[in-house]
């Protein structure tokens, strides 16, 4: 890609120059961001018992909607719950940086191969 900037091969129609790799980064400092703000949250909910980020899951409900079965997930008062379930969110959080970074590897990879083959292509040609 050179010294050309990410706007110019944003806008590049005729897709001759490759922008996915300035795009990624992009991509991977937003979902670094989204990822640990929601670790943050998180956290904050599990010990301050705030109901800003309260999983519950509901079932069971009856015909007449007054039957129904709560399952709560977060926890508890107990000092344990809290400590498992910030385990837990570390883990998920880092399980899901995990997945996006391999995802935008992915991508990054997919890029090479196309200007590799691009590159072989045209040294094909020339000869």
């Amino acid at each position: 890609m050179g010294n050309e900037s990410f706007l110019s091969g944003l806008f590049d129609v005729s897709f001759e120059k490759y922008t996915t790799r300035s795009f990624l980064r992009v991509l991977y400092i937003l979902a670094t961001i989204v990822i640990g703000l929601y670790l943050l949250f998180s956290l904050i909910g599990t010990w301050t018992n705030s109901s800003f980020l309260e999983f519950s899951a509901y079932g069971s409900y009856s015909d007449q909607g007054q039957a129904y079965a709560k399952v709560d997930l977060s926890g508890g008062d107990s000092v344990g719950g809290k400590l498992i379930s910030s385990v837990v969110s570390i883990f998920q959080s880092i399980v899901n940086l995990a997945v996006v970074r391999i995802v935008l590897e992915v991508f990054a990879a997919l890029t090479s191969t196309s200007a590799a083959w691009a590159r072989i292509k045209q040294r094909g040609m020339s000869a």
